[in-house]
């Protein structure tokens, strides 16, 4: 190679960084939309290099001073990415505090694409079978082994989304090996039906921050009341009965676009935030980066009376909530049907004007 040409090689790989970083840049202002300083998450790296990260953040909304270290790696093809000996300095100082975040160049401009996370490198990289590292030079190549190894019953399983908000509750999850749902009619609460005791797999992620999650292989379902969860040391319980899931062990699945799957419960079915989200591993796989992409598409959550006959007391609940100002999703949740057969029903009944 000519001096000419290894310049004009920097030239691109620059390029190329830059790129990401810029993105990455945008990325993390908008995730922190709600922070005081949003606008002063920084872009330090070109300005510093020895520093081992590229950009100076905020943990989350509460953060009063930058704590977050990230650092960004832009890629083509197939992900992969090096380590210096300056960044895996800092990602051993920072530790939890220290990210790699993973851009793609072929989806930079993709609506609502968001980066590979990964928390703590000098950690986890070194723990996740998936990373291969070529030990002479700290360069690590991912390696989709989960990629024909899917559970065969997954397609026609249903699987739990779930949260937890503090690592109290994350601690008593794994020490009790069991994942708890209110057990009521209230907002973030459930009951014991068909679709919720036909659980199998559950998806784990943290509240605020849904990039970091786990994935369990579910083993039954049972009640639980309150007097139970304070003795088993759960952190300041609020209903007086829970559903429990059973947890049986940690499995390992493509990478999932959570953020996806949350926004569009969010948004679309006016989800109050952190209640439980149930659909079939089928429609789970739409959010695999190995999955057709659709943006259109929209998981389709379940219901165990969707097409049934109306009956005569059904009707009447219906009418009695809806007159007591129910909101529709509410409904949708209480009666067990989509929100189309709510309004479907409501115009029949004459309480709901035709669209």
């Amino acid at each position: 190679m000519t001096q000419e040409q290894l310049y004009q090689q920097q030239q691109a790989q620059k390029a190329l960084g830059d790129q990401g970083e810029d993105f990455a840049l945008r990325f993390e202002r908008q995730r922190l939309y709600a922070h005081p300083r949003s606008s002063d998450v920084r872009l330090i790296g070109r300005s510093d290099v020895a520093t081992g990260y590229d950009i100076l953040s905020f943990m989350g909304t509460t953060s009063s001073r930058h704590d977050r270290y990230i650092e960004v790696k832009t890629y083509s093809g197939e992900p992969h990415f090096f380590l210096s000996a300056s960044e895996q300095s800092a990602a051993t100082r920072y530790g939890n505090n220290y990210f790699v975040y993973l851009v793609d160049k072929a989806r930079i401009n993709d609506p609502g694409y968001a980066p590979h996370i990964i928390q703590n490198p000098a950690s986890t990289l070194l723990q996740n079978e998936q990373w291969q590292e070529k030990i002479q030079t700290r360069e690590f190549t991912y390696v989709d082994t989960q990629q024909q190894q899917l559970p065969d019953d997954l397609d026609a399983s249903t699987v739990l989304i779930g949260c937890f908000r503090t690592n109290e509750q994350l601690n008593w999850i794994r020490h009790n090996h069991a994942y708890n749902v209110r057990s009521s009619i209230i907002n973030g609460a459930v009951r014991k039906d068909e679709v919720t005791s036909a659980v199998k797999y559950l998806l784990l992620y943290f509240v605020r921050e849904p990039r970091t999650y786990s994935i369990y292989k579910v083993s039954g379902i049972r009640y639980a009341d309150r007097a139970y969860m304070l003795r088993t040391g759960y952190p300041d319980p609020h209903a007086n009965e829970y559903l429990l899931y059973e947890l049986t062990k940690k499995i390992e699945l493509p990478l999932i676009d959570i953020m996806q799957i949350v926004r569009t419960y969010n948004d679309i079915l006016q989800r109050t935030s952190g209640t439980p989200i149930y659909l079939s591993g089928r429609d789970l796989k739409q959010y695999m980066p190995s999955a057709p992409h659709n943006p259109g598409t929209a998981p389709r959550r379940l219901y165990t009376n969707e097409g049934k006959p109306w009956h005569t007391a059904d009707k009447a609940l219906l009418k009695a909530l809806y007159l007591s100002a129910t909101p529709i999703d509410a409904l949708a949740h209480r009666l067990h049907r989509t929100a189309e057969e709510i309004k479907s029903q409501l115009q029949a009944q004459g309480l709901l004007p035709a669209s």
